[in-house]
């Protein structure tokens, strides 16, 4: 049930009244009282309101009409641990054309500390256009915003007339401020040929005195597969590619490659552990016996030269099937560790080899289980300590199995007692301290019963997804995707996000195919987009880093105190609230356990 139908109504019951007694106090009947009759013209006629960034804004949108008034607001009141992220959006309502920039001040507290201006952030908000989609169970199509797209080189971007803006607002809470109240302004300025018109949003943010752990630290970690990203679209960049994993990285989700049928390369390596990314992938070792298995002369040379092998490791990895048939002779299994071995000794001798994996068997059936012991069991038998990873949707998994990360999708989930899965995963872990279990969605689960991360679902999905991990017991190490940058190419050619006729619309194709012009999923393998000079994130990047910080947040207190927080927003993978003034609510009472203990 919503809160506002609780509060309004003078309704809530006694439990949840008691449950947030802290909460409430932030003037939560404030927010909805007042948003039901707010007035949205500020003091020079610009209609607008502020926004959670988990809320869906359409371009004919109204801060009047219901969907955002109910969430409207004309300030900004943030509440975030030292190193969190907190973001909102500017929604302007039909302006006139004219070109938009926005201004922050320094965020002061009374104890006179400050955050600076430079560590808050405005993008304008962008718009693809989604297909109806059987496989999402979707009969509509029309234009979904994601994108989010940085201002011109004059600080400014155009707006088109008579079409609802959001400009994503947002802060990054250094690791070093002082935990307090601060305050400050936005000042956003509308440029029209006519006229110069402007108005000020009050902003506040609650910095407790709890800090998000790095990377290094991080319980949760996600390992979301980037592909190439320099070639096709910027000429080899060696500077572009560097943006996109340092903007990945700032996402908490660093350039892991989980279907690398070549190997790791030093560089990206040093990258990666420079970034302090907790798991990282050595090589997909099932595609490399795979493809030596079809040609057993292959060198080290041509899988670094030939992405034929990337094609023919793809059809092969969601294919269902087993990519090895039958027994694995001595000989590729040799050559296959041949190739794995600098790796593992690099990884040794820099003293990075605990941060390391090695892949294979995405989503493999259990006939793959002989496959499995031949290949990592080869690799173990080796190297005893080498990790490995594998994607296996079984309800049970044996306990000699020669897999240390067990993944498997996050709808199988059952925290009951009686749950065969859950009992698998205990017997997994039993006794052995160096195994974990992750979770993992992609495609599916698509019914919309289900959480998943399309652009045409709600914003608040992709996070609120991490929430069925934050207490799990046993303890859920982290979350897997597909691809992060599965970009379509168009009869041959690049397509960019960029404004079309300097609207917030843009050209770019989110549909993924599945072998059809109408088996599409809009926006599965898309989380980062292909700007003209470098990457553009997007609202759902936004969504996936507060939901990791969610998870560390959830896991600063007890499980028996953060279960009744997290079943309010999620029982079950098909039973979830989207309520963002109550994940808001659920938030700052994970906070005030977290500090009270």
């Amino acid at each position: 049930m919503a809160l506002s139908s609780l509060w309004i109504g003078e309704k809530i019951t006694s439990n949840r009244r008691n449950m947030f007694s802290s909460v409430l106090s932030v003037t939560v009947a404030t927010l909805f009282l007042g948003c039901a009759c707010f007035c949205v013209a500020g003091s020079n006629g610009i209609e607008w309101c502020i926004q959670p960034s988990t809320v869906r804004v359409a371009q004919d949108s109204l801060c009047t009409s219901p969907s955002l008034a109910r969430h409207g607001r004309r300030d900004i009141s943030w509440h975030a641990m030292r190193g969190e992220r907190e973001s909102a959006q500017l929604v302007l309502t039909k302006p006139d054309a004219g070109l938009l920039s926005v201004e922050f001040s320094d965020l002061k507290s009374t104890a006179g500390d400050v955050i600076p201006s430079q560590q808050l952030a405005f993008k304008q908000v962008m718009y693809v256009f989604c297909r109806k989609s059987p496989r999402e169970h979707t009969n509509t199509s029309g234009w979904f915003s994601d994108p989010l797209l940085d201002a011109d080189a004059d600080g400014t971007f155009p707006i088109e007339a008579g079409s609802t803006q959001p400009v994503f607002l947002s802060v990054n809470v250094p690791r070093n401020a002082a935990a307090g109240t601060y305050i400050g302004t936005v000042q956003f300025t509308l440029q029209t040929p006519t006229a110069k018109v402007s108005d000020t949003v009050p902003l506040s943010l609650q910095v407790w005195n709890l800090t998000v752990p790095d990377l290094a630290d991080s319980s949760f970690t996600l390992s979301f597969s980037v592909g190439g990203i320099a070639g096709r679209y910027y000429n080899g960049s060696a500077s572009v590619q560097q943006q996109f994993y340092d903007m990945l990285t700032d996402y908490r989700m660093p350039p892991d490659r989980l279907y690398r049928h070549t190997p790791i390369l030093p560089d990206e390596a040093d990258y990666l552990v420079h970034t302090g990314t907790r798991w990282f992938n050595l090589l997909d070792l099932e595609m490399v016996v795979a493809l030596l298995l079809d040609n057993i002369d292959l060198e080290l040379k041509d899988l670094l030269e030939h992405d034929q092998f990337g094609e023919r490791q793809r059809s092969l990895q969601w294919s269902g099937k087993c990519s090895i048939h039958g027994n694995v002779s001595n000989e590729v299994m040799e050559k296959a560790l041949t190739i794995l071995e600098p790796l593992v000794e690099r990884a040794e001798a820099m003293g990075y080899a605990n941060r390391t994996y090695i892949y294979g068997f995405d989503e493999s059936p259990l006939t793959c289980l002989p496959a499995i012991r031949q290949v990592f069991g080869g690799a173990k038998a080796r190297w005893p300590h080498v990790h490995t990873t594998a994607v296996l949707n079984w309800e049970s998994i044996p306990a000699d199995i020669p897999v240390d990360t067990w993944v498997f999708s996050y709808y199988m989930w059952d925290p009951s007692p009686t749950s065969t899965v859950r009992a698998a995963a205990e017997q997994f872990l039993k006794n052995r301290p160096d195994r974990r279990i992750s979770f993992y969605h992609a495609v599916d689960p698509a019914a919309p019963a289900r959480l998943n991360s399309f652009i045409d679902r709600p914003p608040l999905e992709p996070r609120l997804m991490f929430w069925d991990a934050a207490v799990t017991s046993p303890v859920v190490s982290g979350w897997l995707y597909y691809a992060v940058n599965a970009w379509n190419i168009t009869n041959g050619s690049t397509v960019y996000v960029t404004r079309v006729n300097n609207s917030a619309r843009s050209d770019f194709n989110v549909a993924r195919d599945f072998g059809s012009d109408t088996d599409i999923a809009n926006g599965d393998g898309v989380f980062i987009y292909p700007g003209q000079h470098g990457p553009v994130p997007s609202i759902r990047m936004e969504a996936f880093r507060d939901g990791a910080e969610d998870v560390e947040l959830l896991r600063l207190i007890s499980a028996e105190k953060a279960q009744p927080l997290v079943s309010l927003l999620i029982r079950a993978s098909n039973d979830f609230t989207l309520d963002p003034v109550l994940l808001e609510e659920v938030r700052q009472e994970a906070a005030r356990l977290a500090l009270s203990s």
